[in-house]
Formats: structure tokens, sequence, C-alpha cells
């Protein structure tokens, strides 16, 4: 589901920002360029919480502390911690009764 709305607002965005090329004159008020401003900004936004939400799953997957998903958001170090992620292995995990 999060995949879906990421997609849709990735592609309203760029809907929004094409329309400000080809018509400039309806983007010339402040709440437009404020709006036109946050259009610049969401897809980032909601990349990089979808890329939290799914390295939180795959630390629980290892057995690791979901705290450590605010490690992607350092530069150059959170392509490499990702990149570990993808290479570990799960653990299995033990149900207590």
């Amino acid at each position: 589901m999060f995949t879906f709305l990421l997609f849709v607002c990735i592609i309203s965005c760029m809907v929004v920002e094409q329309s400000a090329i080809l018509f400039p004159h309806k983007y010339a008020d402040s709440l437009s360029q404020v709006i036109l401003e946050i259009t610049y900004i969401l897809p980032s936004a909601m990349s990089l919480l979808y890329c939290i939400v799914c390295v939180r799953r795959r630390l629980r997957d290892i057995g690791k502390s979901p705290f450590y998903s605010l490690l992607v958001m350092l530069p150059l170090f959170g392509i490499g911690y990702v990149i570990y992620l993808c290479f570990k292995k799960s653990v299995a995990v033990q149900v207590s009764h």
C-alpha cells in the first residue's frame, strides 16, 4: 500500500511541476509558489520514509533493533548499510508461550 502511495505522490508532484512549467502565469501568487516548493521536496521525503520503513522491517527480520533504521539517513554510510542489510542472513524468531 505504501509503495502505491509513493508512486501516486511522485506522479502527482511531477504533474504539478510540469504544469508550472507550461503555465507559469497560474503559479504567480505566493500560495501557489509554496505549493510548488512542497512538490519539489515531497518525493524525496516520501522516498526516505519508504526506505526507513523497509529497513525497519529488514532489521526486525535479522534480529536487530528497528532504531538502527535511522542510520539510513547518514550520507554515504546509509547506502553501505542498506547494501549490508541485503546480504545479512535472517534470524529465526523464537515464540515464547
